[in-house]
């Protein structure tokens, strides 16, 4: 085997490992979620769970880094609904601001780690999943601009 085609084989396998940690990090991530959410969410997050160690034994890192950004672009699009609520009622409501608040600070790792595989992908961000063509860069783009613009609110 030539030297260049040695470095490409453990090149890929390095990224594969990498997109590897970043769901099962996830998963760390939800299980520690589970002893925090409203008992009315632990399902949820429970079929996440179960869905996350799937996709990991199964080794789908495409597939399984677009769910998990499409879960935390859902998270964050609450957490951002429940502080203009909690902004516009000026809710002293601590236990739910400091809710809101773990859900925001628990995808910083997700989204540091998502961009750091992009860079791995170069131009072509693009992948299909299923019927659907999703561009990874838009989707990291929208988490990171949503995660960006919760902050802000949530120091106001």
């Amino acid at each position: 085997m030539s030297t260049r085609r040695v470095a490409r084989f453990h090149q890929v396998k390095e990224d594969v490992d990498k997109v590897i940690n970043l769901l099962k990090n996830a998963n760390e991530v939800e299980r520690k979620r589970i002893k925090i959410v409203p008992k009315k969410d632990t399902n949820d997050v429970k079929k996440r769970i179960i869905e996350l160690e799937a996709l990991i034994a199964d080794e789908k890192k495409t597939e399984g880094l677009h769910r998990y950004a499409k879960w935390a672009l859902e998270d964050l699009q609450g957490a951002m609904e429940k502080l203009t609520i909690s902004d516009t009622l000026q809710s002293r409501d601590f236990t739910n601001l400091r809710h809101i608040k773990s859900v925001i600070d628990s995808y910083a790792g997700f989204i540091s780690e998502f961009h750091d595989v992009l860079d791995e992908y170069g131009e072509d961000t693009s992948i299909t999943i299923g019927e659907e063509e999703v561009d990874l860069k838009q989707l990291w783009k929208d988490i990171d601009d949503l995660y960006q613009s919760c902050i802000t609110s949530f120091k106001k």
